[in-house]
């Protein structure tokens, strides 16, 4: 029987010890796990500064958990391959896609239950920028930005062209910085402060120019579809 099995004659600490130091060689090796660990340990000190009730930091705990442990499979399916092929396969990539894509669907679970539980508490904070915001915009801002990155993804996968993070038409980029910008402007009466949110918008937008990683043409379709998405929903619920 294999050294790591912990059936037959091993006893439980054994077992323990070898859980143990997988997590500790983990831990150590794959860059994205300490990420993850990190700030989840900064996720737990928030919760206690912010004195969060036992039913939310039940939630906040069994997300970081949870987040943690699938990078762990996937580290540990990625491994498994790697073991096995050393040759490009379409199969294994298929693979290893789907177990980032199941860590991925995690975070985005525990950043969900991160906004329920904490954002009550952030808005209380002094000179804080969110508290600008009235309930009702509140709500506006997270469903234009998520929708926003839905269409941006949605024309990606359409056209084809770059990843869905880097490069391609349109850039998510510029869409989500024109989003954040039309929904402060729609939110604030100063003039000025909507000056400088469009003009930090055209910063990033011009930044990923620079670097070579869009088109101009990409960039402006991105702030035009962040705009108007943004302008739609608003639109839309204020009706």
């Amino acid at each position: 029987m294999g050294k790591n099995n912990c059936r037959g004659n091993r006893n439980f600490i054994s077992c323990v010890n070898d859980a143990i130091n997988g997590i500790v060689r983990a831990f150590l090796s794959e860059r994205n796990l300490r990420i993850h660990v990190i700030i989840g340990i900064l996720v737990l000190i928030t919760s206690f500064i912010f004195d969060i009730s036992r039913l939310e930091m039940i939630a906040v705990i069994f997300s970081i958990s949870l987040v943690i442990a699938f990078e762990m499979i996937n580290t540990a399916i990625e491994k498994s391959i790697d073991l096995f092929t050393k040759e490009y396969s379409e199969l294994a990539k298929f693979v290893k896609d789907v177990s980032a894509g199941a860590v991925l669907v995690t975070s985005i679970n525990a950043a969900g239950v991160g906004y329920l539980v904490f954002f009550e508490h952030i808005v209380g904070i002094p000179y804080s920028i969110v508290n600008k915001f009235s309930d009702s915009d509140q709500k506006i801002f997270l469903i234009a930005i998520i929708a926003v990155v839905l269409f941006v993804f949605g024309i990606k996968i359409v056209i084809g062209k770059g990843s869905y993070t880097r490069g391609g038409f349109p850039s998510g980029h510029s869409a989500i910085s024109f989003s954040i910008a039309t929904v402060i402007t729609f939110s604030n009466e100063k003039l000025l402060v909507s000056f400088l949110a469009y003009a930090l918008a055209v910063i990033v937008s011009e930044s990923r120019v620079a670097s070579n990683i869009h088109t101009r043409i990409e960039t402006i379709a991105g702030a035009a579809l962040g705009m108007a998405v943004t302008m739609l929903i608003f639109n839309m619920m204020k009706m």
